[in-house]
């Protein structure tokens, strides 16, 4: 009997896949029991040598680190902020942290002024920095700048810094010590610590508990430190891997950085398989030299799992029809964090045929995936199917649309953020009472509970009374053969508050002009519902697009490369 098919537009996940519960630092001892001897984490970099860790060694060194912690005075639901690139120091640290209850700050590896930093360590509280002194000590010099008088600090006693009253302790990664700091390995290696107090730390803390607070990308604002449970990270990724095959048995590699959501680390201990991580600066600031190396590390670890964004896969294309490289083991291929034009994953079938599309956020965690079992024609034209608890799309007075109604998507799932930090309003704003997170993302749903993401709230372009999508506009442009990266941007329009311009990456090889591009659009977009038409009124020719730290397009800096070159004013 066939099912009956989908009036409104909602979903509830029936993947069948127990959640864990084990809690994290029980998992830390029980994967490292268990496969003492298997790499739990490696990391790959070019001109670096191999990094690598085993279950074995994470839970001896997480361990020790950890019963160090609580000898200096961390306490349960401390904040410790991490300034640490992707690195075998970062998973360390982090799981050191989580078996003591405190609560990790996850910082970009390096800031650029001194208001950014004072910043988010005011906002969590932070008792502790943990840091990589930086290329040249120049996070050393940054901490200088927020701590007068560091140079001359005693380390064993308190930091007193005007504006962060929290702040104690800073200490730094690696084999130098700097004046007024404290040198991690030293504190480790001096001594034996008794495990008993650990363990009976370990053995309060559940899987509800905040584990860390994650910075968002800022794509869409000043960044807010989202409050993940231990559960995040443990089975955030287990529904959608499970449901797809993927197993401890599978290796998988990503040039996700590891202090962002998208480069969770929790999956080698909620799934048990070996995590192969690219340093991402090797990956995307390198170009295409860097995307060959990306693919060459898939090959040389025997990865069988491969999560990307989707500039990779347009470099993948190009690099297998060139014979620079072959799929090998890599079985399953998972892009996310921004869409895929059609062309281009019927293009990549060709190369890993069984390829998926993942939705997730720093709030959400993975809610929304595409299955293998899928066709390749809802693979390609959609986003996937809610994976992990509850999906639904609303309209503006929060009711429940139609399928295939524009609305906003909202998932409900138990590895959900808890909150925003020091932010109880906002929370208010996107968490509902009843746990439903409102994500600010534009979705339509079909009858069989399939969601295609049309685009963030505020990406939307505001022409009079029309709002468009850019990405509807990206996936038409895209098809014409000397483009081979294109995003769509509204710029300031005096009358119409916005207007449509294309910002378009040409092939290396091919000439394009702005005259030959308008003389397509105006081809191929009609008239839309203000009269005006669909295609844009301006184009913007670039060498490259901006990316920010974890490999996404910054659309606010594209947009004000835009502005600037077509001489507009901001609004």
């Amino acid at each position: 009997m066939m099912a009956a098919q989908k009036l409104r537009s909602y979903h509830c996940s029936n993947s069948g896949v127990p959640p864990l519960q084990h809690s994290l630092p029980e998992l830390l001892d029980i994967r490292g029991d268990a496969n003492p001897d298997k790499e739990a984490y490696v990391v790959r970099d070019i001109g670096v040598p191999r990094q690598a860790i085993t279950f074995g060694e994470m839970k001896l060194r997480t361990q020790q680190l950890a019963a160090a912690f609580i000898a200096h005075g961390l306490k349960k639901g401390e904040r410790v902020s991490l300034m640490c690139p992707t690195s075998i120091d970062y998973v360390v640290c982090e799981y050191a942290i989580a078996r003591t209850g405190g609560i990790l700050v996850r910082l970009q590896s390096s800031f650029k002024t001194e208001q950014d930093l004072k910043y988010l360590l005011g906002k969590s509280g932070a008792k502790w920095i943990i840091a990589q002194p930086g290329h040249n000590g120049k996070n050393y010099e940054l901490f200088t700048t927020i701590c007068p008088g560091l140079r001359d600090h005693d380390p064993k006693m308190k930091l007193g810094v005007e504006g962060l009253p929290d702040l104690e302790k800073i200490f730094i990664l690696g084999e130098e010590p700097y004046e007024g700091t404290i040198l991690l390995k030293s504190i480790t290696s001096s001594q034996k610590f008794d495990l008993k107090e650990l363990y009976q730390r370990q053995t309060l803390l559940t899987n509800d508990d905040i584990q860390g607070l994650n910075m968002t990308s800022g794509s869409t604002g000043y960044p807010k430190l989202v409050a993940q449970p231990y559960a995040y990270g443990i089975n955030g990724w287990r529904n959608a891997s499970m449901m797809n095959g993927i197993t401890d048995r599978d290796i998988y590699i990503t040039d996700r950085p590891m202090p962002y959501s998208g480069g969770m680390t929790g999956p080698a201990f909620g799934i048990g398989y070996t995590m192969v991580y690219v340093v991402t600066k090797a990956s995307v600031g390198a170009g295409s030299e860097g995307s060959e190396f990306m693919l060459q590390c898939a090959e040389e670890e025997k990865c069988t799992v491969l999560l990307t964004f989707p500039y990779l896969l347009t470099d993948l294309v190009q690099l297998a029809q060139k014979g620079k490289f072959n799929a090998g083991k890599v079985r399953v291929g998972i892009f996310g964090g921004q869409s895929v034009n059609s062309a281009l994953f019927t293009q990549c079938l060709n190369v890993i045929p069984n390829l998926l599309n993942m939705y997730g956020s720093s709030e959400s965690n993975i809610p929304v995936g595409a299955l293998l079992q899928d066709s390749v024609e809802k693979r390609a034209s959609t986003t996937g199917i809610a994976v992990d608890g509850e999906a639904k799309i609303v309209d503006e007075a929060g009711d429940i649309v139609p399928v295939n109604t524009d609305g906003e998507l909202c998932v409900r799932l138990k590895s959900l953020f808890v909150k925003y930090w020091g932010d109880d309003e906002l929370t208010k704003q996107v968490k509902t009472a009843d746990g439903w997170f409102l994500t600010a993302d534009r979705a339509v749903m079909d009858h069989e509970g399939y969601i295609t993401i049309k685009g963030r709230k505020q990406e939307i372009i505001s022409r009079a009374t029309v709002k468009i999508y850019p990405l509807t506009l990206e996936n038409v442009i895209i098809k014409h053969p000397k483009i081979t990266l294109v995003i769509v941007v509204g710029v300031p329009d005096a009358r119409l508050y916005e207007e449509i311009c294309a910002c378009v990456v040409p092939h290396k090889d091919k000439k394009m002009t702005e005259a030959e591009l308008r003389e397509y659009c105006d081809g191929i977009f009609g008239e839309c519902e203000d009269g005006l038409s669909l295609g844009p009124k301006y184009f913007v020719l670039l060498d490259s697009l901006p990316y920010g730290p974890t490999g996404k397009v910054d659309r606010r800096k594209v947009r004000k490369i835009a502005i600037e070159q077509l001489g507009m004013d901001t609004m």
